[in-house]
């Protein structure tokens, strides 16, 4: 497995904060692994060249309020692209 990842964060008065990263992978295989094997080489990619990036995003509302978002996403070479959301609001009592 060769990989490049990318990371960064902006974040402005405490209050916001962004991350975000970009990994682009290549992955050969000289041995025909198939099923559980072929996943755990791999790291759940798949041979070939793939991509992970992802965003997140943290803000405060108040002292008693936080709120989050979150996206993923991942495009092995021989599947569909695959992409998660999330959103998270914590309140502290």
């Amino acid at each position: 497995i060769l990989r490049t990842p990318f990371e960064f964060e902006w974040s402005r008065a405490g209050r916001l904060r962004l991350t975000g990263n970009v990994e682009v992978a290549q992955v050969s295989l000289s041995d025909g692994a198939v099923g559980r094997a072929l996943f755990e080489l791999t790291e759940g990619r798949g041979a070939g060249t793939s991509m992970l990036w992802g965003l997140q995003a943290r803000y405060i509302i108040s002292n008693n309020l936080r709120a989050s978002l979150s996206y993923d996403g991942r495009a092995p070479e021989n599947a569909s692209v695959i992409h998660t959301a999330r959103a998270k609001l914590s309140a502290t009592f």
